[in-house]
C-alpha cells in the first residue's frame, strides 16, 4: 500500500560534501531540516564561529583532526568544517 503523504528525498538534503556513495549513510543522523523564513530574526542568537569554532579555538576538535591524519581509516570520516 503506498502512503499518499509526500516523501522526503534523503538525497537532497545530504551536504554537498559527501561522497555518491555516502549520501545514505549521512541521511541516517539527519534528523529534521528547517527552512526558515527570509524574516526570520537571527538577533540574539551565536554565530556560526561561536558554534563551531577553529581548530585554534577548540582543542578537542583539533585532536581528531590530528587523528584522522594520522589514522585515516579509523577517523577518516571527521568531517572538518571552516568558512565562518
Amino acid at each position: 500500500m503506498r502512503s499518499s503523504l509526500p516523501v522526503p528525498s534523503c538525497r537532497a538534503a545530504a551536504p554537498p560534501a559527501f561522497h555518491f556513495n555516502e549520501i545514505a549513510a549521512a541521511a541516517r543522523d539527519l534528523h529534521a531540516v528547517f527552512h526558515l523564513d527570509e524574516a526570520f530574526d537571527v538577533s540574539g542568537l551565536p554565530s556560526a564561529a561561536a558554534l563551531f569554532p577553529g581548530r585554534e579555538e577548540d582543542r578537542f576538535y583539533d585532536a581528531l583532526l590530528e587523528l584522522r591524519e594520522r589514522l585515516p581509516k579509523i577517523w577518516g570520516s571527521v568531517v572538518e568544517y571552516e568558512g565562518f
